[in-house]
């Protein structure tokens, strides 16, 4: 079996949904063939190979649907079209005027097999866009290889709370913002923990996710740039907690359970919202309104036995459930079927 992937070099969702899977699935010997990445999506793209597999997220950039089916027409290729969230964005999403719904749609019904991250979104294929192929393929890690083993610096005198994401989250964040007012004005909190924005650019969204973020004062408020997605794990080297608020909305409830596991890597706690893709495990913080997300903040600072064994829990969990070579098999289950 030969994989074409198709993706972007610094595409965070393709690294996750088709970089990663394809690079473990050749190193675990569940590819016996050709892996190829390409961001180009042409005659060149097949030369000295006969792909059995097209695997994209989402839909083929810079590409017309049509220039996918004549490829496939031409290769003899099986189209495989992998979606990681909802194509419909909420209205206060960052992309929701520019984002291309329909091409979305259009690929994943055109595809020969549709792979998503959860069974919220399985349904949604299914019912909304009557895609009768679809198979579930959670987020996964390659835990404790590469950026994702735990390597972390050592603790210091303050409980380090970090926010790592992207500036799609600007709502999210401020979904938060009470909160982090309300924990931020304890000058005891403020004194034993600190809080970083991972990810940061010099753009005005993300100055405004620093404001909601640092709840008024700037003392124990710190910024960390963004890496490359090789290499962004680094920014939980520096962390204790990690946090991941999501608005509860249709959107939101499709995403997947990322957040968790990037956490997990790491072995330390996470608070997130009480919205579906953090559902379902004791070991996440899930915290439905203003007071529980600063009661959960404090016992993270006022605890830190509880805090590691949480972590620790998290970690085990996530290692028995989502560790990205379990998940592989399946994938390469899926991807066998259609040859």
């Amino acid at each position: 079996m030969n994989v074409l992937g198709v993706t972007r070099q610094n595409s965070a969702v393709g690294y996750h949904r088709i970089m990663l899977p394809l690079h473990y699935m050749k190193k675990e010997g569940l590819i016996d063939g050709h892996v190829r990445l390409t961001d180009q999506l042409n005659d060149e793209a097949f030369k000295g190979h006969q792909f059995d597999i097209v695997v994209m997220n989402r839909y083929a950039e810079g590409y017309e649907l049509e220039q996918v089916l004549e490829l496939r027409q031409r290769y003899g290729f099986r189209l495989v079209v992998d979606a990681d969230d909802y194509w419909h964005l909420d209205p206060w999403h960052i992309l929701f005027s520019v984002y291309p719904s329909e091409k979305v749609i259009d690929h994943l019904q055109a595809a020969d097999l549709v792979t998503c991250t959860n069974g919220l979104l399985a349904d949604a294929i299914r019912e909304e866009l009557g895609v009768e192929d679809v198979h579930i393929l959670p987020n996964g890690l390659p835990f404790d290889d590469d950026q994702f083993t735990d390597i972390r610096s050592d603790q210091t005198d303050r409980t380090r709370f970090v926010y790592v994401g992207g500036n799609t989250h600007l709502n999210d964040i401020k979904a938060i913002a009470g909160a982090m007012k309300k924990v931020q004005s304890n000058s005891l909190f403020r004194d034993e923990a600190s809080i970083t924005l991972c990810g940061f650019q010099d753009h005005e969204v993300w100055h405004r996710m620093a404001v909601y973020l640092k709840g008024g004062y700037s003392g124990n408020f710190g910024i960390q740039k963004g890496l490359p997605v090789s290499q962004y794990m680094n920014l939980y080297n520096d962390a204790d907690v990690a946090l991941a608020p999501l608005v509860d909305s249709k959107f939101n409830r499709m995403k997947s359970n990322l957040k968790a596991l990037e956490a997990a890597a790491k072995r330390i706690p996470l608070i997130a919202s009480d919205v579906a893709p953090y559902q379902g495990s004791e070991y996440i913080l899930t915290a439905v309104n203003s007071s529980e997300w600063s009661i959960y903040m404090r016992e993270m600072v006022d605890s830190p036995n509880y805090r590691q064994w949480v972590g620790e829990q998290l970690g085990k969990e996530c290692r028995e459930q989502f560790d990205i070579r379990d998940i592989n098999k399946k994938r390469a289950e899926a991807y066998k079927s259609l040859i």
